[in-house]
């Protein structure tokens, strides 16, 4: 390889723009930067991470003025194809969007209420996912909207078994501009709620919630909103607050799933335990979560009483 000297000879003579950064040299031709190495005689073009080799400056400066950046032209071969596909994806779209069109204008005229097999079979496979990742239910709902715009029935029989309002699938009827009266759609929910919660059931087992644990949830919050409700009490009689104290106390310690005597640190620990139980983002609900932060803060003032 020649010296600085004379690759800075070379350069100049050439006419093109150069940096010495380290023991790389930054050089500008054809409006473009390139990093020549001249130990080793290797180059590259800025913003690109493939070294290249050559050797002397001279092929060095040669290789960059011809040098065409991978993916920055193609062959006209390469060219038509790329057209074609774009084409055959416009026609896809096309005619994807005609067929929406015509099947909401369908539905708008009611000539489509029924439950499919192929909507039932992908719910199934939305709802082992579901299950095996503990992701919220309505997850499901979002990814069959990806596959399928749901018949008024289906929307009435996902209604039933996500154990949600009649309203629900009342507001998402509407939403889709789907024509039927309110009536019709709740009368249609109730006449075969049993039936669907029946196949349900039989198909893929018990609900991600039973009847049992809606009750256990609602006695919960009952019990969390009677215990507060005494904590905000004022203090008219010593012995009665003392009483109510002792209650929300041993409520709390039981809620933190705590012991007594306990230190500050079994707090913080159990604290932090309960919270990522019963947060809302990994399958709780934000009214347990708001009284498992409850307790912590009554019990930590408490103990530093």
């Amino acid at each position: 390889m020649e010296n600085q000297t004379t690759i800075e000879e070379i350069f100049r003579e050439k006419g093109i723009n150069y940096e010495l950064r380290g023991c790389f040299y930054l050089c500008l031709i054809e409006g473009r930067q390139f990093y020549y190495s001249p130990q080793t005689g290797k180059w590259r073009m800025k913003g690109r991470r493939v070294w290249l080799l050559s050797n002397s400056p001279l092929e060095f400066i040669r290789f960059a003025i011809d040098y065409i950046a991978p993916g920055s032209q193609s062959s006209n071969a390469q060219q038509q194809q790329q057209n074609s596909k774009k084409q055959s994806s416009r026609n896809k779209n096309r005619q994807q969007r005609t067929k929406a069109n015509s099947s909401k204008q369908e539905r708008k005229t009611g000539k489509i209420n029924e439950i499919r097999e192929e909507f039932i079979e992908q719910f199934g496979k939305h709802l082992e996912r579901q299950r095996s990742k503990n992701y919220k239910i309505i997850w499901i709902w979002y990814r069959l909207l990806d596959d399928f715009m749901p018949t008024p029935l289906e929307i009435c029989w996902l209604s039933v078994v996500f154990e949600y309002s009649p309203w629900w699938a009342v507001r998402q009827i509407e939403s889709m501009y789907i024509v039927g009266e309110r009536e019709s759609i709740l009368n249609v929910i109730k006449k075969n709620q049993d039936d669907w919660l029946n196949y349900f059931n039989n198909r893929w087992g018990q609900h991600h919630e039973s009847t049992n644990d809606h009750e256990r949830h609602r006695q919960s919050r009952e019990q969390s909103r009677g215990a507060r409700q005494e904590y905000r009490e004022p203090k008219t009689h010593s012995t009665h607050s003392s009483a109510r104290v002792s209650s929300i106390y041993q409520y709390y310690i039981e809620l933190l799933k705590l012991s007594f005597p306990f230190t500050f640190d079994e707090l913080k620990s159990a604290y932090r335990q309960r919270a990522l139980e019963t947060h809302p983002d990994i399958g709780g609900t934000a009214e347990a979560f708001r009284e498992v932060n409850t307790a912590y803060e009554f019990l930590s003032s408490t103990a530093s009483k």
